[in-house]
């Protein structure tokens, strides 16, 4: 596990936690606050993680979240962890009501995790930015190099704002 404390170019500080599940999937959890008891385990690092001044995809309605969940029940993705949920019991397999009806659901959005972004590496990144700027016409939002060398493209694609996930190459 890695903790890191970082800035974002909205002008604030945030926190993160890697862990590494399993094989090469490494889950980054973020949070805006942190007891001060454990401000000592967060080490600075001044690369931006998530573009925060342009994310755009926490939802922020109830039936934004039963969208979410429902769709994403339809790719065999039940049980979320740690959240807050409740639905009718009924027979059959599967997570969701029959014919993916959520609408009975009740659902605590504070508590469920939500995708925000995928971090790949790339060999070329001035191949990837002219793939998805030029060739597809995705959105670059945020071009940086840093003094180590290092250079981030932060992407996001033209689709309803409380869903987008932001692609991040270095």
């Amino acid at each position: 596990m890695t903790t890191i404390k970082w800035p974002s170019d909205d002008g604030n500080v945030y926190y993160s936690i890697l862990v590494n599940p399993c094989g090469f999937v490494v889950l980054e959890i973020m949070g805006e606050t942190l007891s001060d008891k454990y401000h000592d385990l967060f080490k600075i690092d001044m690369h931006m993680r998530m573009s925060m001044k342009n994310r755009n995809n926490m939802p922020n309605t109830a039936s934004t979240a039963h969208r979410l969940l429902r769709d994403t029940s339809n790719y065999g993705f039940h049980g979320y962890g740690s959240h807050n949920h409740t639905r009718p019991s009924h027979g059959g397999m599967g997570g969701g009501p029959p014919g993916g009806d959520s609408s009975s659901w009740t659902i605590d959005s504070s508590k469920v995790l939500y995708p925000i972004k995928i971090s790949r590496a790339t060999k070329s990144l001035e191949a990837v930015k002219k793939f998805y700027s030029k060739d597809i016409g995705v959105t670059m939002v945020h071009n940086q190099k840093y003094a180590d060398g290092s250079e981030l493209a932060i992407f996001t694609f033209d689709i309803p704002s409380d869903v987008a996930i932001q692609l991040h190459f270095w």
